[in-house]
């Protein structure tokens, strides 16, 4: 799903610039109720031109919001947006892989994600590898995957770039590795907004 030589080989060309409209681009959405496996795809070169600070406006390579989901074995890097959004965790305006059901479990398993980029100039931004929000029950687990290269250009000082994000639900994550304060090119990242490899919200255990 996009190009892998080909930047924003997929994009949004026309910035939304009010607040009426919701302007979303999203490598696989899954709304399905029953079971979902999401596996082995390459998720790449996507931009969303989306600069209003409204929920919503989102940039993702996966997102599952019901049923039970397996995302498993993908690949997804090169996404960027200048989007203003300042939501946290799951609302995000740009996140490799998210997941919101609390239908079914949910495993995340062996993905790799990096380069993605917020490039808005001040706001408070958050940008992430894998957000998840799930149930209570047993069997949720993130496990294996690489997240690296995340970055933004924003000066904003609560602004954050965060490896792993979960805000609700009962979840094991095991065997992650994450790598972030360095941009895709190498570069350090020497701004003053905040790094979060792992980063655990009030509602999760």
């Amino acid at each position: 799903i996009g190009s892998v030589n080909t930047a924003n080989s997929i994009q949004s060309t026309t910035d939304n610039t009010t607040s009426t409209y919701v302007q979303c681009i999203e490598g696989i959405y899954s709304t399905n109720t029953g079971t979902t496996t999401i596996s082995q795809n390459i998720i790449c070169n996507l931009y969303n031109v989306s600069s209003p600070a409204t929920l919503y406006n989102v940039l993702s390579g996966i997102t599952t919001t019901d049923g039970t989901n397996t995302i498993s074995k993908n690949k997804i890097f090169n996404l960027s947006t200048p989007n203003k959004g300042t939501a946290d965790f799951i609302d995000a305006c740009i996140t490799g892989i998210i997941n919101t059901s609390t239908a079914g479990s949910i495993i995340i398993d062996s993905n790799i994600v990096y380069s993605l980029s917020n490039t808005a100039a001040t706001a408070n931004v958050k940008v992430y590898g894998i957000a998840n929000s799930c149930n209570s029950s047993a069997g949720n687990i993130v496990k294996r995957n690489q997240v690296y290269s995340l970055s933004t250009t924003s000066t904003g000082t609560t602004a954050d770039i965060t490896g792993i994000g979960f805000n609700s639900g009962v979840c094991d994550y095991v065997n992650n590795i994450i790598r972030l304060g360095v941009d895709a090119s190498g570069s350090d990242q020497n701004l003053n907004f905040v790094i979060s490899g792992i980063k655990h919200g009030s509602g999760a255990t």
